[in-house]
């Protein structure tokens, strides 16, 4: 189970990585919401 949570935390980071360098800027919690959601088909609750 560790090795799957590793490999998907890798993944995600290595997005928002590739994310930043794209816009030559810093990330956010939003960007991070977004790619979770686009990539990986999760939902968060409206808050």
């Amino acid at each position: 189970m560790a090795r799957i949570a590793d490999s998907f935390v890798n993944d995600v980071s290595m997005r928002m990585v590739k994310l930043a360098k794209y816009r030559k800027s810093d990330v956010s919690v939003v960007d991070l919401k977004f790619i979770l959601k686009r990539e990986f088909n999760m939902e968060f609750p409206i808050e």
